[in-house]
């Protein structure tokens, strides 16, 4: 979701249970590339990748 005005302050924060860190991020680029970080990171975490042989 993009903020109402292009020059307004945009920040974001991030976590995981995973690793209990808190990540944020303050600024359009930075935003952008912790929303990238972690929607990469949800195709790895061992809490929401399927994992072989894991009982249901």
């Amino acid at each position: 979701m993009a903020p109402p005005l292009f020059g307004a302050p945009t920040e974001a924060t991030a976590w995981c249970e995973c690793d209990k860190r808190v990540r944020t991020a303050t600024g359009r680029t930075a935003v952008l590339r912790l929303v990238e970080s972690h929607t990469h990171h949800r195709t790895l975490c061992p809490l929401l990748a399927p994992q072989e042989g894991k009982a249901a």
